[in-house]
């Protein structure tokens, strides 16, 4: 139900009765996700994430 928050209701609504499919670019536009990357460069995107994520302290 997170969408709801996201999105609006109608949004919501919308992408969950009819199924529509969203790329990369739309969802990051909606915030549904943070980032959007072109496809030959995703792979090095989450490389350098898990990267900055090990980097950081325990504790």
């Amino acid at each position: 139900m997170m969408w709801v928050y996201r999105l609006g209701l109608e949004k919501a609504k919308r992408m969950l009765f009819t199924g529509d499919l969203v790329i990369g670019k739309e969802a990051a536009e909606m915030g549904l996700v943070l980032k959007s990357v072109p496809r030959d460069e995703l792979d090095a995107e989450v490389a350098a994430l898990c990267d900055r994520i090990k980097g950081v302290p325990r504790n």
